[in-house]
């Protein structure tokens, strides 16, 4: 039987939710723009970037590699 690898959500705080939306302002970057390098819908990145929804983890290593981000905090 193959293994079934579920990939963990990830609650980013105030401060996380700040720092992504820098990054992409710093970089020229729309919502749109990078929802289509990480392949997620705008309105869902949206959604991760106000903290309404909680991306997996891969979505959020894709994102901050989108933006030029290497460091994530240890929960």
């Amino acid at each position: 039987m193959a293994a079934v690898i579920i990939d963990a959500r990830v609650t980013l705080d105030a401060g996380e939710r700040v720092a992504l939306r820098l990054a992409a302002r710093k970089r020229g970057l729309k919502h749109k723009d990078i929802a289509r390098e990480i392949g997620v819908e705008p309105r869902t990145l949206a959604k991760y970037a106000c903290g309404e929804r909680r991306p997996t983890t891969a979505v959020l290593q894709a994102w901050q590699r989108v933006l030029g981000i290497t460091e994530r905090r240890e929960d």
